[in-house]
């Protein structure tokens, strides 16, 4: 049985640096940011952490980020 979740929120990057997003899940993963996928791990897989070192939130700038994450057995970790 696969369960699945989506969560979206609106971030805006008030540190001085820029900000790199990374996951780590336990079966498939994704991140968008302003409707671009990022990070596109959508695969079971088991502890796994996925980044995407060339994308980056600049200091100041605001984005909508939407992550999508399905457990496909065992134990759900995102």
């Amino acid at each position: 049985m696969q369960n699945s979740i989506r969560w979206t929120a609106t971030f805006t990057n008030r540190a001085e640096l820029p900000v790199r997003l990374a996951t780590l899940s336990d079966d498939g993963i994704r991140v968008s940011v302003d409707g671009k996928w990022i990070i596109n791990n959508w695969a079971d897989s088991d502890s796994v952490l996925t980044e995407n070192t060339a994308f980056q939130i600049e200091p100041g700038q605001t984005c909508e980020i939407v992550v999508e994450y399905y457990e496909s057995a065992w134990q759900a970790k995102a």
